[in-house]
């Protein structure tokens, strides 16, 4: 959307040569910094548990020593930094019609956890734990809760090391254009009401990846697994908005607030990418000489969801700012103040997210098939073999789900008036 960021940039730093034809039109020009904190996006899915070696599926779901470490959870940004530039004139010397540019980014920024196992005797068992539509990778086979990979010790001797990355990343901006109509104007009160457009953006990304490598000295061969799960979600939302403000005080200070809603669509585009390397497989499904070939399917990014996903859908807008202002000259005013901005529906990429997982449809099941063959019965866990030949659901599959989303905090402002 690199189009309408420029466009309004362009808007922005054309309203105060236009008003500047009269010298008689007055135009402000005004550059905030936001302190800003946006609302916590969710990652329901458990990514990482810890297991005991005496549970019959080490690391899975309903296990008596099983227990969350990564993921399940939401994932907070914290305090955001960024800034706004804002841009108006009269149209008239009456002051009763104008327009107002602005635009605002809250730039880039991420939060990484990370966990890792040595894989020694006496380290823990880490597990990324998923639900087996078809039964293959259980204890009895029926459906239900399994793992994908278990670095960790084995019972009675070192196994493999295991290294577990998440890092998520997000990035928010917009932009509005608005005409003014002023239509109470007291000495010590004013009221003005607004109509324009509205353009905002979200942009997030979750990283999952997975490493294992067997200890050094592994008395069984060689053997590593990478696997890289990517979510992006990408928001646009384009609406109308109306509003109205207000401003109160006298010749050295004033009050000022803003209330505006809006309706629109969000332009929602979910993009799913995974990848994965193996020597010789998983707990489950064995392969030969893969070392070297990168497979089209991670953990929960598989060829059943892989791709990009677009929706649009209704959405509502709300945007409340409340500044108190310091007027130090006749053209310059300082001000500080609050700003709420919320929208009704876009799409958050933890919640894009689907844990169960048909495994014979799977890529790692496609080089094990091509690799040591097919198998029908159930893998019996910790046993690995040929994959069975691909059947059953298409999971993990898409469907994607809307959150709504809230952006708050703190502006100090510095706006020039000629």
């Amino acid at each position: 959307m690199q189009i309408t960021q420029r466009l309004f940039l362009l808007l922005l730093t054309a309203l105060a040569p236009l008003a500047g034809m009269d010298k008689s039109l007055p135009v402000w020009m005004e550059g905030d910094y936001l302190l800003w904190a946006i609302k916590k996006s969710p990652l329901p899915t458990p990514l990482v548990t810890q297991g005991s070696l005496a549970d019959p599926v080490v690391g899975a779901l309903g296990q008596p020593g099983t227990t969350i470490k990564l993921g399940k959870q939401h994932l907070d940004l914290g305090w955001m930094n960024g800034f706004q530039v804002t841009a108006g004139t009269w149209l008239a010397s009456s002051e009763q019609f104008g327009l107002e540019a602005s635009y605002f980014l809250l730039p880039t920024k991420t939060r990484k956890k990370s966990l890792f196992t040595s894989g020694e005797i006496g380290s823990p068992s880490y597990a990324v734990p998923i639900y087996d539509v078809t039964g293959f990778w259980g204890l009895n086979g029926v459906p239900g809760e399994t793992v994908y990979l278990l670095p960790g010790p084995l019972e009675d001797m070192p196994g493999f090391q295991g290294d577990f990355h998440l890092k998520f990343s997000s990035q928010f901006q917009g932009a509005q254009l608005n005409g003014i109509f002023g239509f109470l104007n007291r000495p010590l009160f004013q009221i003005n009401a607004l109509a324009g457009f509205r353009w905002l953006q979200l942009k997030e990304q979750l990283k999952f990846q997975v490493s294992t490598q067997a200890v050094p000295d592994f008395p069984f061969g060689f053997s590593f697994t990478d696997t890289k799960d990517r979510f992006t979600a990408t928001n646009d939302f384009y609406g109308g908005q109306i509003g109205i403000g207000a401003n109160y005080g006298g010749r050295h200070f004033e009050l000022k607030g803003v209330v505006q809603g809006g309706l629109g669509a969000t332009l929602e585009a979910v993009h799913i990418q995974g990848s994965s390397k193996t020597s010789d497989g998983n707990l489950f499904y064995e392969t030969k000489h893969t070392a070297d070939d990168t497979l089209r399917g991670g953990i929960f990014a598989q060829q059943t969801n892989i791709g990009t996903h677009r929706r649009r859908t209704f959405a509502a807008l709300f945007d409340a700012n409340l500044q108190a202002s310091l007027k130090v000259s006749r053209h310059l005013e300082l001000s500080a103040g609050y700003a709420f901005l919320w929208i009704s529906a876009l799409a958050r990429p933890g919640k894009q997210i689907d844990r169960k997982i048909n495994p014979t449809l799977t890529a790692l099941a496609e080089v094990s098939r091509e690799t040591v063959g097919t198998m029908p019965a159930p893998t019996p866990f910790g046993m690995p073999g040929p994959a069975q030949p691909a059947q059953g659901a298409k999971r993990p599959k898409f469907s994607l789900k809307k959150s709504d989303f809230w952006a708050q905090g703190l502006t100090v402002s510095a706006t020039a008036r000629f």
